[in-house]
């Protein structure tokens, strides 16, 4: 069984999916290098919501800041769900500033091999990178809050995370069965919000994580008393 269709069967009850997908049938959708767009005309806003056909086999895009369209400039602001499922040979995306959210699903599958995520992105979206097996670089700007259920789970290659201090959350799943993951870097002062399930599977036994937990020295006894971050059984704190 495909690891999305575990995880979607377990979170499905759980979790309200949000979307980008407008409502309003009416926006324009356009297409530009290779991928498709709704355009808000209100805010002048665009959201990626497809790989363009004929563009599947690509192996790598870049997202713009920017399109020009009829005269007016409108501003990427979003990853619609699935956008990316299409994307069978897609090693590499590049991700600009002003991308504030990424749907669910966004990059289901897909075989990248590292993702940056601009400061800009306040969430990722479930499942965004579900089964990315080859991905072995993850970067996260700081600015994320939320890391929404089973978002990077399956990474199955994914060796070290640095969860940056503006992360509050880490839902379910996270990054469950990434069990190459052996670092993890957490520089948050308060313990950011996990669950017994967020890094499922990466445990030695029921009680103890395997992977080297990261720390500030000042967080230290935070961490050392949370339920959660006290179960990795090896515990680093560096000073600032």
């Amino acid at each position: 069984m495909k690891l999305i269709e575990f995880y979607t069967r377990i979170e499905f009850n759980k979790f309200s999916f949000h979307t980008f997908a407008p409502k309003n049938a009416t926006m324009p959708l356009i297409t530009h290098n290779g991928l498709r767009f709704y355009l808000q005309k209100r805010t002048q806003t665009a959201i990626v919501y497809r790989i363009a056909r004929g563009n599947y086999q690509r192996a790598s895009f870049v997202i713009p800041e920017s399109i020009d369209f009829e005269s007016h400039t409108y501003r990427v602001i979003g990853i619609a769900d699935r956008a990316f499922e299409d994307g069978e040979q897609l090693r590499t995306i590049s991700i600009p500033q002003g991308i504030k959210m990424i749907g669910d699903h966004a990059f289901c599958g897909c075989p990248l091999t590292s993702i940056t995520i601009p400061h800009t992105v306040l969430s990722i979206g479930y499942g965004a990178f579900l089964d990315c097996s080859d991905l072995t670089s993850i970067t996260l700007s700081d600015g994320i809050t939320n890391i929404q259920p089973c978002a990077f789970a399956g990474c199955l290659t994914l060796n070290s995370i640095v969860l940056p201090d503006s992360v509050k959350v880490v839902e379910n799943y996270a990054f469950a069965d990434c069990i190459a993951l052996s670092d993890i870097y957490c520089y948050a002062q308060e313990p950011p919000a996990v669950t017994e399930v967020t890094f499922h599977d990466i445990m030695q036994s029921t009680s103890v994580y395997h992977a080297h937990l990261h720390i500030l020295e000042s967080a230290l006894v935070a961490y050392r008393s949370h339920p959660i971050w006290k179960k990795f059984q090896y515990i680093t704190s560096k000073s600032l």
